[in-house]
């Protein structure tokens, strides 16, 4: 997922968001609770947005059939999952594992996982990204004139 992330953030979300579409930000996430998110933000036109989130799992798709070289987007989650840290964040990070039960196999596996990530693992998660689109739940903290606009586009709920 953690790759997913990068590759959605950095092609897709970024020029169709934040280049065409003029949002200082944009982000697709997912916790290890299983919460999957996008968000903008100083978004002039989220309901663009929206629809831009909604083809996410197309663009997927259709990316992971040249089998890209996935090498910049792993080592960006890797670094994500254990970045450098001041000796208080190593120590925040060493109490957070031992409150969480996460052993060092555990981040060994992880590490694994993302290290050894391939096309076909990432475009299988396609289908997720269409199911997620699909439950079309939304949410747009602006003016009345924005969110009447998104609701005019159908892609939130009046």
């Amino acid at each position: 997922m953690a790759v997913l992330g990068n590759i959605l953030d950095y092609t897709h979300l970024w020029n169709e968001i934040r280049i065409a579409g003029g949002a200082y930000g944009c982000d697709f996430s997912a916790n290890p609770y299983g919460d999957l998110f996008f968000y903008t933000y100083r978004d002039p036109d989220p309901a663009n947005s929206i629809g831009v989130f909604k083809t996410s799992g197309a663009f997927i798709r259709d990316h992971m059939r040249d089998d890209p070289d996935l090498t910049g987007y792993i080592l960006s989650s890797v670094s994500s999952v254990d970045p450098l840290r001041t000796p208080e964040q190593a120590i925040t990070a060493a109490e957070t594992r031992f409150f969480t039960d996460t052993a060092e196999a555990d981040i060994e596996r992880r590490y694994r996982e993302l290290l050894s990530t391939k096309p076909s693992d990432i475009a299988v998660l396609a289908d997720m990204l269409d199911r997620f689109a699909a439950a079309g739940f939304s949410c747009i903290a602006a003016d009345k004139e924005t969110i009447e606009k998104a609701a005019a586009a159908g892609n939130m709920p009046a």
